[in-house]
């Protein structure tokens, strides 16, 4: 018989429902980190595909700035730990950063060097 019978019925239920709840959140965190981590999959490959990949500092990858794919990478290995909320928050700065990237190549499709008449 569980230690929570011995109290009251009512005490019981209440146990498990937190205990329930608690469940189901860390279960949709992880739905959700999952659903990030492949938007930022996709912005990669979209930013990649324009040729204007941003390189980030963050503190999951140390001090030095990478390559949004090593730090989708570590995003991933985050996930793998159950530490979704890392895992979103890295996810979301490549989804950002990448669509920047590509904000960059559209602003600068037409970019040309200017040499005004001296």
């Amino acid at each position: 018989m569980p230690i929570c019978c011995k109290r009251s019925a009512k005490t019981c239920a209440i146990v498990m429902c937190v205990l329930l709840v608690t469940g189901c959140a860390t279960i949709q965190r992880g739905h959700e980190s999952r659903g990030t981590l492949k938007t930022a999959e996709q912005a990669i490959q979209h930013a990649t595909a324009t040729g204007h990949v941003w390189r980030l500092v963050d503190a999951a990858t140390g001090t030095k700035s990478v390559d949004l794919d090593t730090l989708l990478d570590a995003a991933r290995a985050a996930h793998r730990e159950r530490d979704y909320d890392d895992a979103i928050r890295i996810a979301e700065r490549v989804i950002d950063a990448a669509r920047l990237g590509i904000r960059q190549a559209r602003a600068q499709r037409n970019a040309a060097p200017y040499y005004p008449d001296p």
